[in-house]
């Protein structure tokens, strides 16, 4: 089957990350409905939510913010979930994920592309946020991933192009099979049922940062900063 917006359903999550979330374990199977996620804020608009509260998964929160991660610990202290404050990096990524996964989502807004080149674990499935701004191959310097305004103007410099993250999965045995505009949905290429996706089919931009015009344009606001080209 092939993934399109049809799919897409919002419950607890962003941008309609919950209906493509279901319709992808509908389709595969889950085999031990085992996640980690990092990036979750208090955890109440996140991608696992809704498989935790609905479908009875059980996993691993990773947060840096301690206000953000102290919240979403009391209120899912009720769930057989686990909620750690930490600050995510390419040398600590191994301490967490070393174990057999359904799902792994990150969503750090800076060096996620860095974290999973170093991650060893293969989950099924892995969501990652994609930089639509850095629309063919480029990605953020691995120094250069904080939010501070000098090096986050217009919120546009951070993390990695689609096309980059497509590069990496495919090194890591992954095929992309949806992108949304923020996040990018990757599967294991071992895993059949759901149609893999080239970049120029599977790109799409977010609508929101059409303030800045389009990605071409946001492109220009942000060229001048370091960037890798893959």
């Amino acid at each position: 089957m092939k993934l399109t917006k049809k799919h897409e359903k919002k419950i607890f999550s962003q941008f309609g990350e919950d209906g493509i979330i279901e319709t992808i374990f509908n389709k595969i199977g889950t085999t031990n409905k085992r996640f980690i996620e990092i990036g979750i804020e208090d955890g109440r608009e996140c991608n696992t939510r809704n498989l935790i509260e609905k479908y009875g998964w059980k996993g691993t929160m990773i947060e840096c913010d301690k206000r953000g991660s102290k919240k979403a610990n009391k209120f899912y202290k009720n769930y057989s979930v686990k909620v750690i404050n930490d600050f995510i990096t390419p040398s600590n990524i191994n301490k967490y994920s070393n174990k057999k996964l359904d799902l792994f989502s990150i969503d750090i807004d800076g060096n996620d592309y860095w974290v999973l080149e170093k991650m060893k674990s293969l989950p099924r499935v892995m969501i990652i946020e994609y930089n639509c701004t850095l629309f063919n191959k480029f990605l953020v310097s691995d120094i250069l991933f904080n939010k501070s305004p000098k090096k986050h103007p217009f919120w546009l410099y951070y993390g990695a192009g689609l096309n980059a993250l497509i590069k990496l999965g495919k090194k890591k045995g992954y095929k992309l099979v949806y992108a949304n505009g923020t996040n990018a949905f990757f599967i294991r290429k071992d895993i059949k049922g759901i149609k893999e996706l080239p970049f120029k089919e599977g790109y799409q931009e977010n609508l929101g940062r059409r303030r800045w015009g389009t990605p071409l344009q946001q492109f220009k606001l942000i060229k001048n900063f370091p960037f890798i080209e893959v």
